[in-house]
């Protein structure tokens, strides 16, 4: 995060408002022919200045890459104002429209930390809403994208503030009314990505704090961050996916928090704005293991397993485990119930021998494209790679599954079932209560 008044920044800020102020519509993106040439930058820099070019320059090179993550913009607003760091540390617009829905509607929020604002669009739509970044820059991308992202009508109103975090504690002593705390911790102080939340900026202990003096709200963690297993607040860890990987740990606080530890939540989203959440306690042993796979081997999705919850999903729906949690999973029945897995049908196993695959994938007609390996040491590209032939060129497409079973290396040629999609925007996978 950068410091207030560092000079470049001070610099890059001016030169940013003269940007909005001049365009506040930024029309001049319009006109931009990707890649940029040198000649179109040397006529930016001739108009607008070589600050100000470098502005357009980076804004129109992150316009398709902003509306990927953010949505496109709503009406009356055609672009997103973006740096690149800020935009990879920015949560997606499902996460964040997600998130936004387990706050109570017309409840004040805070949103700490709030970067480009990509969780405030979303929080906005859920109650009146104070968005504050240490960072004046951030905080000027935040105000100008809660303009641009707000083609809700049900919007409620949105200020932004440009000050330190600890704003949030003389705030929440002025007001009579329960508020609700979303906080976004840096988590690359120093431009180094950092898992353990005690070095996020700021650090877990300081934001855990803030929480004493409101009714609840959430933390957003990296995905492989670590959390004390004893706190002074109410809580719950959930993991969320979206597109075959992991997003966001959350730490839900106080009246958001739901079942408490040991329980813990996985969910996967998708891009229809539907999840499905299961919730169980973490269990590491208990599942009978299979020696090699069955008919259908199960590849988990990757907020079960980083939520530690792959023995208790396969035991609810009665897997055989292969090489323990961090292993595939495998069974005689069709039926896979839920979006959290993937099954594919076995059509041979045996081992892994690249000669033998080469053989066995000609003969079954299948060009083994997706390579998933549990378990092993071994490297899907170099597998890819080295299972090239042209005789199975226009063969069906297939999956090769290396995995670990009966203390024996396997692979298995299968073929993928249809993806099961999320139904529905509030039902729990794990039990039978809906969302608050």
């Amino acid at each position: 995060m950068s410091g207030v008044g560092n000079p470049d920044d001070v610099r890059r800020l001016t030169s940013l408002d003269r940007l909005l102020q001049t365009d506040p519509h930024l029309r001049v993106l319009d006109d931009l022919q990707l890649p940029l040439s040198a000649a179109q930058i040397t006529r930016l820099r001739d108009r607008w200045g070589v600050e100000t070019a470098d502005w357009v320059a980076s804004l129109g090179e992150l316009q398709r890459k902003a509306s990927e993550k953010l949505g496109p913009p709503g009406p009356g607003q055609s672009h997103w104002v973006v740096t690149a760091r800020a935009l990879q540390q920015s949560s997606d617009a499902y996460s964040a429209a997600y998130k936004a829905n387990r706050f109570p509607g017309g409840a004040t929020i805070i949103d700490v930390c709030c970067g480009i604002g990509a969780d405030a669009i979303a929080l906005r739509q859920r109650g009146p809403l104070l968005a504050i970044d240490a960072d004046p820059l951030i905080a000027r991308m935040a105000a100008y994208n809660l303009q641009t992202g707000d083609h809700l009508q049900t919007a409620y109103p949105a200020q932004v503030v440009a000050g330190l975090a600890e704003r949030v504690l003389s705030v929440s002593e002025d007001r009579r009314q329960p508020f609700f705390l979303h906080i976004d911790p840096d988590r690359r102080p120093g431009d180094r990505r950092a898992t353990d939340p005690r070095r996020y900026q700021p650090a877990l202990e300081d934001v855990l704090r803030w929480f004493s003096c409101c009714d609840g709200g959430v933390v957003k963690l990296a995905p492989a961050a670590t959390v004390p297993l004893s706190l002074p607040l109410r809580y719950h860890r959930e993991w969320i996916s979206l597109g075959g990987s992991v997003r966001q740990q959350l730490l839900w606080i106080g009246k958001l928090a739901g079942a408490e530890p040991p329980y813990r939540s996985a969910t996967t989203l998708d891009a229809q704005y539907c999840h499905v959440t299961f919730t169980a306690s973490p269990q590491q042993s208990g599942l009978p293991e299979a020696t090699a796979p069955l008919r259908w081997v199960i590849d988990l999705d990757p907020a079960i397993r980083a939520a530690g919850l792959s023995v208790a999903f396969a035991r609810q729906h009665g897997w055989f485990g292969l090489c323990g949690p961090q292993g595939f999973f495998t069974t005689d029945s069709r039926e896979v119930p839920s979006p959290l897995a993937k099954a594919y049908e076995v059509v041979w196993s045996g081992p892994a021998d690249v000669k033998t695959l080469k053989r066995v994938a000609a003969e079954r007609g299948r060009l083994l494209l997706e390579i998933k390996v549990r378990g092993t040491e071994h490297d899907p590209d170099d597998l890819r790679r080295r299972l090239r032939s042209k005789r199975t060129v226009g063969g069906q497409p297939a999956t090769l599954l290396v995995g670990r079973g009966g203390g024996r290396v396997f692979a298995a040629i299968a073929d993928p079932a249809p993806p099961r999609h999320p139904t529905s925007s509030n039902i729990r996978s794990g039990d039978a209560s809906r969302r608050p």
